[in-house]
């Protein structure tokens, strides 16, 4: 009984921790960046690339390929992290996606995976064209990071070319604030409690 109670005071400590209100990351916030191997940080959240350019256009830098009139990241990795440049949880809601340079011609896809916070990971494939699609994401709540896989042939899953993201829609998960007791704490101090509870009722 005092176990059960225990955890579910730690579970309800936890809930303290609120998510932020929902933000659109769309690289204004970073202008035209040449094709590079490093990070790109855009609305608090890092890009990282893991084995090829990635690259942020203007409105008018790139009028070939997947172009919606806005800044984009065109990327040709054949993985992409997103994280919290904090390293706090968060949740991922839609995203806009097309193909871009090299691609193939074909249907192409993308696979999404979000890392889950406790463990295990949530997917979603996506069929993207050469004009920006925006995709729905189911499930991808209280992750740690966002992988985005290479563009692969649709038909044969073969990799193809770069593609161009933009507009994703996430909500980051925030600590409370510093004059309300942590989860942690909050939780050790509900065990001491019971602990205290169930030592009288011993006696």
């Amino acid at each position: 009984m005092l176990r059960q109670l225990a955890t579910i005071a730690c579970a309800w400590a936890f809930t303290l921790y609120v998510p932020a209100q929902a933000a659109v990351i769309d690289f204004a916030d970073v202008g035209s960046v040449a094709c590079t191997l490093s990070p790109i940080t855009s609305g608090g959240f890092t890009f990282t690339g893991n084995d090829f350019y990635q690259c942020v256009y203007g409105p008018q830098d790139d009028t070939q390929n997947a172009n919606n009139g806005t800044s984009i990241l065109v990327e040709g990795s054949s993985v992409l992290e997103v994280k919290d440049a904090t390293s706090a949880p968060f949740s991922a809601f839609s995203v806009d996606l097309g193909t871009s340079f090299f691609a193939d011609a074909s249907p192409n896809r993308i696979t999404v995976t979000g890392l889950l916070v406790g463990g295990g990971q949530v997917s979603q494939s996506l069929t993207v064209t050469d004009r920006f699609q925006t995709f729905a994401l189911s499930g991808f709540e209280d992750l740690k990071s966002l992988r985005f896989g290479a563009l692969e042939v649709l038909s044969t899953g073969g990799i193809t070319g770069y593609y161009a993201l933009d507009n994703l829609v996430v909500e980051p998960m925030v600590p409370p604030p510093s004059n309300v007791p942590t989860p942690p704490t909050l939780a050790l101090s509900a065990l001491a409690l019971l602990a205290l509870a169930a030592r009288r009722r011993q006696r």
